[in-house]
């Protein structure tokens, strides 16, 4: 998406829907965003690019759940529907996030993938999108910073023989060839699916940096207890990113 300005806005885009506030993304940003708009009286439209709210969360590994509990997960003015130390799964946001537009009659734009934002020589914004144009007096991007998939160049060197998958491919163990699996990076996403691939009987091998993970097995009442510090604290861990019994290398 480019942000640029101009000061020669066409007379066909200006003539598509005007609103005062387009908020540019349907996940928690952007709704909390769009909540708190309508709280305050203020007109605003959320577009994105999937056919329904929450996809973004869907269409992710099938075994993936937060790594926060859903006593944090909640967005403003309704709390997620889950025991307060659960872990909700990806599905289960993806459907929370569906029922909170539809509980604070938030107005959405579905399949609508925003391509440049223009400043016009008003002030007001031109969105424009493959299908079209909007033409509002504030525009707030909300689309995070995870859409492009990072590979290494060095797996272009790789035999062919070789499977490699992206994390925003992968669904299952059942996608991979039977023998060892490297995976490369330690977020949430390589120990889950590292973990995953051990428990399913590959052996394993993880590679990245290690930023720390939990002294202590979530779940527990201790566990719960200690929450409160280890969200407020700058190091970041996953969920599932402890030793496996099923043996995974670092």
């Amino acid at each position: 998406m480019t942000i640029e300005s101009t000061t020669a806005p066409s007379t066909a885009a200006l003539a598509r829907r005007r609103v005062a506030t387009v908020i540019v993304g349907a996940g928690q940003a952007g709704l909390a965003t769009a909540y708190y708009l309508g709280r305050a009286g203020q007109e605003c439209l959320v577009v994105h690019g999937d056919a329904r709210v929450g996809d973004q969360w869907r269409h992710r590994y099938d075994s993936l759940r937060l790594n926060t509990p859903a006593v944090r997960d909640g967005l403003p003015g309704t709390p997620f529907p889950a025991p307060p130390y659960s872990f909700p799964t990806g599905k289960e946001m993806g459907d929370y996030l569906e029922r909170y537009v539809e509980r604070h009659g938030i107005d959405v734009q579905h399949s609508t993938e925003v391509t440049r934002v223009d400043r016009l020589g008003d002030g007001t914004y031109l969105v424009t999108s493959r299908d079209g144009a909007l033409h509002c007096d504030n525009v707030v991007v909300a689309t995070g910073g995870e859409h492009h998939p990072r590979v290494p160049d060095v797996s272009s060197l790789l035999d062919p023989g070789i499977r490699q998958l992206h994390s925003s491919d992968y669904r299952n163990p059942a996608q991979l060839l039977p023998g060892p699996a490297l995976v490369v990076g330690c977020g949430q996403s390589g120990a889950d699916v590292a973990l995953e691939l051990a428990d399913a009987g590959h052996e394993v091998w993880l590679s990245g940096k290690v930023n720390g993970e939990p002294p202590i097995t979530l779940g527990t009442r201790r566990a719960r207890l200690m929450f409160p510090i280890l969200w407020s604290s700058p190091t970041t861990s996953s969920r599932r990113a402890r030793p496996s019994d099923a043996g995974c290398n670092r």
